[in-house]
């Protein structure tokens, strides 16, 4: 069974029996019926995976499913206050040596807003 016109991507099913004689007409109707169903359920569950990778791969697996589950869309982000800081340590050598620090470098900062 093919996902597209061209018949380039698909499914490929085949249905085994045990009578010698193998299915009537009549089976055989419902097995196509069956495999067209089960195409479309299995086109649906790999274009699925296939989104489901992209987000992850750009967006991280948090944000990505956030994204795939309509949580989140362009142009919505989450407020969260930002917190960091940035510290320089003086070692023991530099310390022998005579390095000092600027003073405006010695100071810990923190950005929260």
């Amino acid at each position: 069974m093919g996902f597209d016109r061209a018949g380039q991507n698909g499914v490929i099913c085949s249905w085994l029996g045990d009578r010698p004689a193998g299915f009537t007409d009549n089976e055989v109707m419902q097995l196509q019926r069956v495999t067209r169903q089960l195409t479309i359920a299995l086109k649906a569950k790999i274009e699925r995976n296939v989104a489901q990778n992209i987000a992850h791969a750009y967006l991280g697996k948090r944000a990505g499913q956030a994204v795939l589950n309509g949580l989140i869309r362009r142009g919505d982000g989450e407020k969260s206050p930002l917190r960091c800081g940035t510290a320089i340590c003086a070692t023991r050598q530099n310390l022998r040596t005579g390095y000092r620090p600027k003073p405006s470098y010695t100071s810990l900062a923190a950005i929260s807003r």
